[in-house]
């Protein structure tokens, strides 16, 4: 097959000129729900590990529908830390982009005590959640969504 063949049977390669790049989290998600912007495609992909990992976790589903994030979690799991300046400590309910470092901070919390249930939830669903307009009739699990914190893989920090 001529390449003149080849380009008429398949066409143009669309990924010919296509540059993947590594972006702070807030940006990606502002040209991810853009989609398109001058002539440009965005779109926030996991890693294959991760999509395995919640695929492991989340049997009721057998694929992630494309653009979706897996976070993990543990129920009832929270980190403190110092907020700046000051010496009052403030909780964090942490998600995390990677399976294994959720893993290894329980461990790092708790050396003797076996892992409870990993959970998983999806990043857009969670931000989805954290900019809805403040009602009166909020519920205890939506007073918990201040308190969350993206914990970033570790080769992207």
């Amino acid at each position: 097959m001529t390449l003149e063949e080849e380009k008429e049977e398949v066409g143009t390669n669309p990924w010919k000129d296509a540059r993947i790049s590594t972006v702070p989290l807030d940006f990606a998600i502002i040209l991810a729900n853009k989609g398109k912007l001058g002539g440009a495609y965005f779109k926030i992909a996991p890693a294959e590990n991760d999509i395995k990992d919640a695929l492991e976790v989340d049997k009721s589903v057998d694929d992630l529908s494309e653009g979706k994030v897996p976070l993990f979690y543990f129920d009832k799991f929270e980190l403190s830390s110092s907020s700046g300046k000051s010496t009052t400590k403030e909780t964090q309910i942490p998600l995390y982009f990677r399976k294994s470092q959720l893993l290894e901070e329980w461990k790092k919390q708790n050396r003797n005590e076996n892992y409870p249930d990993v959970k998983v939830t999806e990043l857009f669903s969670v931000i989805t959640e954290m900019v809805k307009p403040n009602n009166n009739n909020s519920t205890d699990s939506d007073k918990d969504l201040e308190y969350l914190v993206f914990i970033p893989p570790k080769e992207s920090s």
